[in-house]
């Protein structure tokens, strides 16, 4: 991601893909978020249910390894990640839930193929979201705030308007326990001027800006370049935006020159479509 850790406006406006940024990738590759949600993927395509030891095993493997990554190398490891990768090294377990918000944006990134796989099982999917941030992020606002992501993806993989999925939003706010993350939405009930949104790694703020990329767009190639055009944690926030505005607009909507220039594009439609597989079958509790 050419354009991770910059400063919003200190670079060129990014137009399309582009090589470089701190990793050196070249265009069409891609970083931990992709690498992740590739784990994911393939656990739940393997064992048809979410287990968090096999998923943290490939998450392992990946940063040991490669694994996953688009480069053979993993790219861009956070910081819980890497302690919760450290945790299950020595304990072989996942990290326990924890009331100490570290609020970082890393389940929330890789959230979209647990939606896809429950996509016909909502009785399950609230927790299959929950669940899917132990992993690394197991903290009960993380926890809270990958379950209404997964609630906006859903809703946008069952053909809602924008208006519906935000009227949904706005309606849910007030349950939400974690305050901060209140806030954040709360303000996206107004029309908000981007010099306002932040794109750091603050999950509150991470989800605002990729809802608000999503609401004040109408095309899945405006909303991804505005969201990546914030800069800061850019490829999170444009992973974030991705999951949402692909559930929303289907890849017939993405630009055909993203597609074919992705590195691993065929492996990626191929895991898509046997995580469609996967969520037409019974899944197991």
């Amino acid at each position: 991601m050419p354009v991770e850790f910059k400063p919003k406006d200190s670079f060129p406006p990014v137009t399309g893909f582009l090589p470089g940024g701190k990793f050196q990738l070249p265009a069409g590759h891609w970083t931990d978020d992709t690498a992740l949600a590739l784990c994911i993927s393939y656990s739940l395509i393997k064992l048809r249910t979410l287990n968090l030891t096999d998923i943290l095993r490939r998450f392992q493997s990946w940063y040991e390894t490669g694994e996953n990554s688009s480069t053979g190398k993993a790219v861009g490891v956070g910081q819980q990640t890497l302690q919760a990768l450290s945790y299950f090294s020595v304990t072989g377990n996942p990290p326990q839930l924890s009331v100490k918000p570290a609020l970082g944006n890393g389940s929330l990134m890789r959230l979209a193929p647990v939606v896809l796989a429950y996509a016909s099982k909502p009785d399950l999917l609230e927790e299959a979201c929950a669940q899917s941030s132990l992993c690394t992020h197991p903290d009960e606002a993380c926890l809270e705030g990958c379950v209404l992501f997964g609630k906006l993806i859903h809703l946008a993989l069952l053909g809602y308007s924008k208006a519906d999925i935000f009227t949904w939003l706005f309606k849910h706010i007030n349950d939400l326990q974690f305050s901060d993350l209140t806030q954040c939405l709360r303000k996206l009930e107004k029309p908000l001027p981007r010099s306002v949104i932040n794109a750091r790694g603050y999950f509150p703020q991470s989800l605002q800006a990729a809802l608000w990329a999503f609401q004040t767009t109408d095309s899945f190639a405006e909303g991804a370049l505005l969201a990546v055009n914030l800069g800061e944690d850019a490829d999170t926030v444009g992973a974030i935006y991705g999951q949402l505005a692909g559930a929303y607009y289907s890849i017939r909507e993405i630009p055909s020159e993203w597609i074919e220039n992705l590195a691993k594009s065929a492996e990626i439609r191929t895991v898509a479509n046997q995580l469609y597989e996967v969520a037409t079958e019974k899944i197991s509790e």
